[in-house]
């Protein structure tokens, strides 16, 4: 009897051992994750930064004087309104002005959207402009009111569309076009089962033969996968080009990484319009509807900037849900409602290659 109770006693310091460890272990890949969340925010922030005062300084260079107190709404018309002049100035990225152009006229749509529901105007996934801008008007007074969106920046995204409502002469428009002019077009066929294959290979451990960014992990990954796939590399002689694609070597070095297959906001710049369809969509049942194996998505926050990647999986057709795999909390069965459900998530873009 003796022996039973000491072996029992053991048996229950060992179970204790084995769960505290395990404990031990999730509390420090947990904290691990939070720690590269952090280092990504910071870096992005750095980023983000560095981007405003160029625009500023672009928009100074033709005259328009302009600060950081300076309202974001006047600098995107700034930038629309004398597009042309600066598109001719030697030492201007334009590149950088179009992603601005493109950035903030999704914003701006996005705000417009969200201060409807805001005022509880049901909004429907794939609404059209012209019925946002019906919807603005019908429900002007009670979203100023409502202080969700400043009067400046709601009168702009209305009056930008023309009066004849058939025609429209938005920003959003205007940075499409930009995008679509300076777009480089690659042939490619897409294999996703491959492109799965390869995500769940590697969801969870990473691939030896790609560097893997610490402070951030996820579009290097699924631009992996995409690439596995059959999505070529596209070199346009600089890492930090909008027309440029690729990975080479093995280690974190940002000369031989390009900005678009590393960071999950220029990963959104470069696929926007070169995937073979793309949509903005705002709850995960909408992206169910859409999304199969090996469509990407992005997790957008409220200004149209996206700060996740991540690649499709699985479909779990009984609670209709999508499966995902992705880098910075690596994991191969992520849930994408979970993954809405974070209060930094206003939107999601899906992107299909096939």
């Amino acid at each position: 009897m003796r022996k039973k109770i000491v072996c029992c006693i053991v048996a229950i310091m060992i179970s204790s051992c084995i769960s505290a460890e395990q404990t031990h272990v999730t509390v420090m890949a947990n904290e691990m994750e939070t720690r590269q969340e952090i280092n990504a925010a910071k870096d992005e922030n750095e980023i983000e930064s560095e981007f405003q005062e160029y625009i500023i300084g672009v928009i100074n260079k033709i005259g328009k004087n302009v600060d950081d107190s300076t309202l974001w709404i006047k600098k995107l018309d700034i930038l629309i309104s004398d597009y042309s002049v600066i598109s001719k100035l030697d030492d201007v990225n334009i590149e950088k002005v179009d992603e601005y152009i493109e950035r903030y006229s999704s914003h701006l749509e996005n705000l417009s959207i969200w201060s409807l529901k805001h005022v509880g105007v049901a909004v429907d996934s794939g609404i059209s402009e012209k019925e946002i801008i019906e919807k603005l008007k019908e429900n002007y007074q009670n979203i100023i009111d409502s202080g969700y969106i400043e009067k400046d920046v709601l009168d702009y995204y209305i009056n930008s569309y023309a009066s004849d409502t058939t025609k429209i002469k938005t920003v959003e428009t205007k940075a499409k076009r930009v995008v679509n002019q300076r777009s480089v077009k690659v042939a490619y066929t897409y294999v996703s089962s491959k492109a799965v294959a390869y995500a769940k290979t590697y969801g969870i451990n990473s691939n030896k033969n790609f560097p893997v960014w610490s402070n951030g992990d996820c579009a290097n990954f699924v631009s992996q996968c995409l690439n596995a796939g059959g999505m070529k590399m596209v070199n346009d002689g600089s890492a930090t080009s909008t027309n440029s694609w690729y990975s080479y070597g093995t280690v974190a070095n940002t000369l031989n990484v390009s900005s678009t297959w590393r960071g999950a906001n220029m990963f959104r710049w470069y696929w926007i319009d070169r995937a073979k369809a793309t949509y903005r969509l705002y709850n995960s049942k909408d992206v169910y509807s859409k999304a199969t194996f090996g469509d990407v998505i992005s997790l957008c926050n409220t200004d149209g900037t996206a700060y996740h990647t991540m690649i499709v999986v699985g479909r779990d057709t009984k609670s209709q849900e999508l499966i995902l795999a992705a880098h910075t909390g690596n994991t191969v069965s992520a849930k994408l409602s979970d993954k809405m459900s974070a209060a930094k998530c206003n939107s999601v873009i899906l992107y299909k290659f096939k």
